[in-house]
């Protein structure tokens, strides 16, 4: 199925997807206001709830067991308000992230906390002027986020995924939309 959309309008907790084959309303899940979380946690949260769809994708009514007791169908649901968040977490960054070495300087040991992905976006929106006066050993590090963020594996996914449980399962966000 192919979705276009056309237009996509804000307006307190919900994100209405407007000209296009589907609508999606937060509001009406009945979930709280998503609390302040920095763009990091809001991408561990992610990983959290990617982990729990892909590993209850045969059992979407069992709980996990690892993952505070999520199910497949809640991460599904719930995922996509994260996303909202992670985008609007983003365009923040960008906006205060201007040089490469800015990002570069956060994205240390993107690789044990599975945020490459995240770095790695930011970096591509860099404009390739800023790139041209980076030394080599930065130059590998950015090559070494990119690769890290496309070579992910479902393991070191679980890995981040039981290290962001070990917090998250006792969050207001969490509770709240359970």
């Amino acid at each position: 199925m192919k979705f276009v959309i056309n237009r996509v309008m804000k307006c307190a907790n919900r994100i209405l997807l407007l000209n296009g084959f589907i609508c999606l309303s937060f509001g009406a899940t009945g979930h709280a206001a998503a609390p302040k979380y920095s763009l990091r946690e809001w991408n561990s949260i992610a990983n959290l709830f990617r982990v729990v769809i892909d590993e209850g994708v045969n059992k979407p009514e069992q709980p996990s067991k690892r993952y505070c007791g999520l199910t497949h169908d809640i991460a599904q649901d719930r995922i996509l308000e994260v996303q909202a968040e992670i985008d609007g977490a983003l365009k923040k960054e960008e906006k205060e992230l201007k040089k490469p070495l800015e990002i570069l300087k956060r994205a240390q040991s993107c690789e044990s906390r599975c945020h490459c992905g995240m770095y790695s976006d930011l970096l591509e929106k860099v404009p390739p002027e800023e790139l041209k006066g980076l030394g080599r050993g930065d130059k590998t590090r950015i090559r070494d986020i990119h690769h890290f963020a496309s070579t992910l594996t479902p393991g070191q996914a679980a890995v981040c995924a039981r290290k962001t449980a070990l917090w998250f399962c006792s969050s207001d966000f969490l509770k709240k939309g359970l």
